[in-house]
């Protein structure tokens, strides 16, 4: 008797969008688990024993050793083959070969098939071990999405997360430090906002063009999500994760979040215990009035584009 296809929810977006503390507030719900950053996390995670945020190295972690060591047991694989196949099938230059078949070579093929069946039985080994039916991947990269699409056992649905431009031009212009990392001192990427402008525009006219026509897509505004919290992770569950449960973690803007094992992700916005959701305006100063107004110039229509895609998804 084959198993049902494990349910996993893609958060895509811009970086800097709260698709973190979507991941956390929606893995608290039950049968539901935050897996973090899967994309990246044979290489950069794993491969370089960044903490988990339980807090324990990954390579230590009971969580991620066993189900690590049950993937590995596919004939032929070592951990450094999953950055060698993403690199050659799941980078976002090839979107256009994984949309359309005619423009795929048979290497690509093979490669692409091989790369999906090892992501369909990672993504398995963690809802067993998880025990959870709803598995949320906030990798944000629209490619990897296209690559689990196809991927056997897996029941995709895409979770849409937008921020406004500004604000997340503003965030990259801060220097943040990556914690998950223990053995060295590494810093988030810093960019001008202009370059982060057409970032913008780009992962979310991406992920709106490859995913809003699938039943199981929803668009959501990072304000809506901080507004009110709670409502929108029912609301998400719902549609999204078939929801039967009650969200009792979240009161008003205050969650709870229990022990975790998420892998990856904005470091602030990970860990255990009572944490309160509160907007962050810092941009409103932080960021010049010049550098204000040639990002909204830029992301003018594709944020036009993603206000209205959102509104549609509420009716």
């Amino acid at each position: 008797m084959s198993l049902a296809p494990v349910k996993v929810i893609l958060i895509v977006g811009a970086g800097r969008s709260g698709t973190t503390l979507a991941a956390q507030l929606l893995g608290q719900v039950n049968g539901f688990f935050s897996a973090g950053e899967l994309n990246y996390f044979w290489d950069a995670g794993y491969g370089r024993n960044q903490l988990c945020s339980c807090g324990v190295p990954l390579r230590g972690c009971e969580f991620w050793s066993t189900t690590a060591a049950r993937v590995c047991q596919i004939k032929g694989l070592d951990t450094d083959e999953f950055g060698r196949l993403r690199t050659a099938v799941g980078r976002r230059a090839k979107i256009p070969r994984l949309k359309y078949r005619a423009l795929r070579s048979r290497q690509f093929n093979r490669e692409l098939q091989r790369y999906r069946k090892i992501l369909g039985k990672f993504y398995t080994e963690i809802a067993r071990q998880s025990g959870a039916e709803v598995i949320v991947d906030s990798s944000k990269d629209p490619a990897h999405g296209l690559v689990l699409a196809g991927a056997p056992g897996i029941d995709l649905r895409v979770l849409h997360l937008v921020r406004d431009a500004c604000a997340v031009a503003h965030s990259h212009t801060r220097i943040k430090r990556k914690t998950s990392i223990t053995h060295t001192e590494e810093f988030m990427p810093v960019r001008h906002p202009s370059e982060t402008a057409v970032r913008w525009n780009t992962v979310n006219l991406l992920s709106w063009a490859l995913f809003a026509g699938r039943d199981r897509y929803r668009l959501i505004s990072y304000e809506s999500l901080i507004s009110d919290p709670k409502e929108t992770i029912v609301r998400i569950a719902h549609d999204l994760g078939d929801l039967a449960d009650p969200v009792d973690h979240i009161r008003g803007n205050v969650a709870e979040l229990s022990h975790s094992h998420t892998a990856l992700g904005n470091p602030s916005k990970s860990g255990k215990g009572v944490f309160v959701i509160q907007p962050d305006d810092k941009w409103k100063s932080g960021l010049g009035r010049v550098h204000r107004y040639t990002v909204r110039a830029l992301t003018l229509p594709v944020a036009a584009l993603m206000r209205r895609t959102e509104r549609i998804g509420n009716q």
